[in-house]
């Protein structure tokens, strides 16, 4: 493998496991192959060359690897690091591969994302609508340099959302480019002893929509599999999701749209992070979640992706 071997590659799958159809394709039927695959992805951290990583085998898993090798790449189980990287700057530099697909009039005169759930439902809303007490709002300046406060964790996210991310006609808590404002917010709570309900939050009128409720079984499997993160969910921690509506970036700004996109998602972050702070609400980042799980969690469309979850409530600290 002269052309391979100083290559470095990360895996798609995180060596979380394999589709069926994956197994299927690498001939993965003997356990003992599939755990050495599935080791091997594990090693693969886009640091170590390739040819230091199948050192690392014996004889009969190195040939097992390197018959697989081309078949891992080109069902995209394994990316190489450098070409990611200069693929994914390349493109969000450069506008001319990519232009915008709509016009400006075509972009501005879009509405801002509901779920399609809502929308089928033509918004009767009585009934679907959580109704949560709010506090009174406090500037960021206020929120960075008053004291911590207490209160309920529903109430006090609830504040939290509606001081940090609020987009009406009187207040917009943070700046957007083309003032498109695609991000879209979920929050998920536990409904049973073995369940989570899921819902939506909406910044024009900072109220929550229940949209569905998922096992917890089902909730953990859309994180990565970590003991403490597991434990937190069946102890019952509140999940927040900030996701973003890309085509509304995308479609005037064309490649550029996407970073344009993360900016914003860091922006609304570090505003529900201040707002979190003031009111006292324990809230931790986490980027540990499978995009394709939480997709189907949130019943996301293509064009909105999730971006970043975090973790509310007392045990998360």
């Amino acid at each position: 493998m002269p052309c391979l071997s100083d290559s470095r590659f990360f895996p798609v799958s995180c060596g979380l496991g394999m589709l069926p159809e994956q197994v299927l394709e690498l001939d993965l039927n003997n356990s003992l192959v599939l755990s050495t695959i599935l080791h091997f992805l594990a090693l693969c951290d886009g640091r170590k060359r390739l040819g230091e990583i199948v050192t690392l085998f014996e004889a009969a898993a190195q040939r097992a690897i390197l018959d697989r090798l081309e078949k891992l790449i080109s069902l995209r189980m394994l990316q190489d690091a450098r070409s990611a990287h200069i693929g994914f700057h390349g493109m969000s530099v450069n506008p001319a591969p990519a232009p915008p697909a709509f016009s400006q009039d075509e972009v501005e005169g879009w509405p801002l994302f509901r779920p399609t759930s809502l929308q089928d439902r033509s918004m009767a809303c009585e009934g679907t609508v959580v109704q949560l007490p709010a506090r009174e709002s406090a500037s960021l300046i206020d929120m960075a340099s008053r004291p911590h406060t207490g209160g309920g964790l529903l109430t006090s996210l609830s504040s939290c959302l509606q001081s940090g991310y609020v987009l009406n006609a009187n207040k917009r808590s943070v700046a957007s480019a083309g003032a498109l404002h695609p991000v879209v917010v979920y929050v998920a709570f536990p409904a049973k002893a073995s369940e989570y309900a899921f819902s939506w939050y909406d910044p024009t009128s900072g109220q929550f929509y229940h949209l569905s409720t998922h096992a917890i079984e089902s909730v953990e499997g859309a994180f990565s599999p970590d003991p403490t993160v597991r434990q937190l969910i069946r102890d019952g921690i509140g999940l927040l999701f900030i996701c973003c509506d890309t085509r509304r970036t995308c479609g005037k700004y064309g490649n550029r749209g996407y970073r344009f996109a993360i900016l914003e998602v860091g922006a609304v972050w570090q505003s529900l992070d201040l707002a979190a702070g003031h009111l006292g609400i324990p809230l931790r980042a986490f980027g540990g979640f499978i995009d394709a799980h939480c997709t189907k969690l949130l019943e996301l469309p293509d064009n909105v992706l999730p971006m970043l979850s975090a973790f509310v409530g007392s045990t998360c600290t």
